[in-house]
Parts: C-alpha cells; sequence; structure tokens
C-alpha cells in the first residue's frame, strides 16, 4: 500500500521515479485582467520502501505559493483587486461579477466573491489595529459620525453608526490617515475607545 505525504522537493532525486504532476488552478490578476494559472507539482515516488514496507509518495509542493485559506482558488492578488474595486472604486460584487468578471471569461457566484472579500477582511485586521492607534496618536484628530440602517438577520433592522476618523501627522507633505469603524448604535456617551 502506498503512502502519500506533503514535503518539499527532495534533495537526492535522481533514484527517485516520477509519477505525474499534480494540477493546482488558481484564478490570477495582472492590471486589468484576471486570468488562470495552472501549476505542476511533481509526484515522485521513493526508490526505497519505509519502515513498514510501504511505498513512499511524496507531492512536491515547492511551487505552489501559499494562499489567505488553503485550497483557495484565488491567489492573494486577486482578493487584494476585489476589495479594491469594492471599497476604493465603489464596485458592489453584483455588479462586479456582471460587467468585469463576466467579460473576461470569469462566472463566479457573487457569494464566492462575498467569500473573497471577507478572507482580505481578515487578512487586513492587524493593519486596521496599526491603523487605528496610529490615527488616534495624530497630533490632530477630526471625526464625524453618519448613521445608517443595518439588516441583522437575527434582531431585524436597527440604526447603526460609522464613524470616519481622520489623522494628521505632523509633517504636512504626507497625507492623512483615514480610519472608518463602525459602532451598533451612535450615542453621544460612546467614544471610539468604548467600542
Amino acid at each position: 500500500m502506498s503512502r502519500r505525504q506533503c514535503c518539499r522537493f527532495p534533495r537526492t532525486k535522481a533514484d527517485w521515479r516520477l509519477l505525474g504532476y499534480d494540477e493546482t488552478q488558481r484564478i490570477r490578476f495582472s492590471p486589468a485582467h484576471f486570468y488562470r494559472e495552472l501549476i505542476k507539482s511533481p509526484v515522485l515516488e521513493a526508490p526505497e520502501l519505509d519502515d513498514d514496507g510501504n511505498t513512499r509518495i511524496v507531492k512536491c509542493t515547492d511551487q505552489v505559493p501559499p494562499t489567505l485559506q488553503p485550497g483557495c482558488v484565488a491567489g492573494n492578488d486577486v482578493i487584494a483587486a476585489v476589495l479594491t474595486m469594492k471599497y476604493e472604486r465603489h464596485m458592489p460584487l453584483h455588479r462586479m461579477r456582471r460587467a468585469f468578471l463576466a467579460d473576461q471569461g470569469l462566472d463566479l457566484p457573487v457569494s464566492t466573491l462575498c467569500d473573497w472579500a471577507a478572507l482580505g477582511g481578515k487578512a487586513c485586521e492587524r493593519l486596521a489595529k496599526e491603523l487605528r492607534d496610529d490615527v488616534l496618536a495624530s497630533w490632530l484628530t477630526m471625526t464625524d459620525a453618519t448613521g445608517l440602517r443595518v439588516n441583522d438577520p437575527k434582531s431585524g433592522v436597527y440604526r447603526g453608526t460609522i464613524w470616519c476618523v481622520i489623522g494628521r501627522a505632523e509633517d504636512p507633505d504626507k497625507p492623512p490617515n483615514v480610519l472608518f469603524e463602525f459602532t451598533e448604535n451612535g450615542g453621544g456617551d460612546r467614544t471610539l475607545d468604548d467600542v
């Protein structure tokens, strides 16, 4: 019986027999277009049996770059592009799917784009905390709050608040940092430190 394991490419592979290639497909992004990438990883069989008398088969994963979530078909550049289009260019995911992705031959459900946006947001959490600390440590901080309706499947519709906080650096040539934070209510007794 053969046993599969994942490892880096063996250093001495002269005696190893190539069984084939394990293929990994990724969707990638180059400025203004998406493309599919096929990554082939060699699958090798060891020349000798292991201690239990089994054939040792090794899948070499050196060529497969990691993604934000194991098994995710989207490369990190795709997730960054989805976040940029959604938040910087204000493009809703259903419009992104219909107007941009479909033109390039990618028929992705909106739910998949939502999952990718959530992955990107999760990856940015640490950066958001550092941005918040930097903004609140600025010599000049300006803030504004805007109420918005929140549709919560459990509790129904309620009024939340989105806070915009701008922190000016002492260097006038440096652009200000901008932080957006959501709070579940916008009462005047709530401050950003209470969140």
